[in-house]
Formats: C-alpha cells, structure tokens, sequence
C-alpha cells in the first residue's frame, strides 16, 4: 500500500511539472499557449511564424520555387556536442561514392544502391 500512495505521490509531481513549464501547457492532446507572455517565452529562428493580434500562429508564407538541396553542402551548423554539421548527404547505407548525386540538380544522374550489397 505504501508503494502505491508513493507511486501516486510521484505521478502528482510529475503532473504539477509539466505545467510548470514556461511557455506552455501540456494537456492531454495539446500543447495550451495562453497569454502574450507565454508566446514571448518560446525562441525560434526569426521570420519564421506569425502571431495574429487574435493570438493564431501561422508559419510565414515561403516562396513556392525553393530547392533547398541544391546548395545543402554549402550549409553548416554546430550542434550542442559540438560537432559542425554540414548539409548533403551524411549517410548512405550503399553506394556512398555515389550519393551526392540524390541532390546534384542534375536530372541525367542518380543513385541506387549497389546491387551487390546485402540487404
């Protein structure tokens, strides 16, 4: 019996910490945001949503043209270990000398993967 009210105890205070949280609330199916303080909590890149006066989020409207692959090794971020990270192809299971080619641009090659690998 002991076990069960100390499991309950602890199953309150996980309760009482996710609303703790600053910027949201977790319910059961949503995440609740109310207030123009909780939107000032969250961070994200800048220009990427708008908030209505009504206090709707909708992202904000991208040119439909953008091929963000063409140029994706050009791009690179660190990660919080540390590590740099840049863009294009980080892995392929097969054929990796041959990969690149996914996001070449180039419609007359391709990639597929060696017939000779096992699966």
């Amino acid at each position: 019996m002991k076990w069960c009210k100390w499991v309950l105890f602890c199953g309150g205070l996980s309760c009482i910490s996710v609303e703790a949280q600053e910027g949201y609330v977790l319910q059961a199916e949503r995440v609740l945001i109310e207030g123009q303080e909780q939107w000032d909590a969250w961070q994200g890149p800048a220009g990427v949503h708008v908030i209505t006066p009504g206090g709707t989020v909708w992202p904000r409207f991208l040119r439909a043209d953008i091929n963000a692959v063409v140029d994706a090794a050009s791009f690179s971020r660190v990660i919080a270990e540390g590590d740099t990270l840049v863009g294009g192809i980080s892995e392929s299971g097969s054929n990796p000398e041959l990969a690149d080619r996914i996001i070449d641009g180039d419609l007359s090659t391709s990639w597929a993967p060696d017939p000779e690998d096992r699966i």
